[in-house]
């Protein structure tokens, strides 16, 4: 893969994840300074 072509899959890619439900909740709890609701016990291993 050329290094121009990874660097626009990784950008869809992440662009991807931030507008999905998850991401956005991530970024919102990330912002009010509180774990996602996805967030499990189990996550701080």
């Amino acid at each position: 893969l050329a290094p121009a072509a990874a660097r626009a899959e990784t950008v869809r890619l992440i662009a991807r994840q931030r507008t999905s439900p998850e991401g956005q909740e991530g970024l919102g709890a990330f912002v009010e300074k509180r774990r996602p609701s996805w967030w499990t016990a189990h996550d701080e291993t």
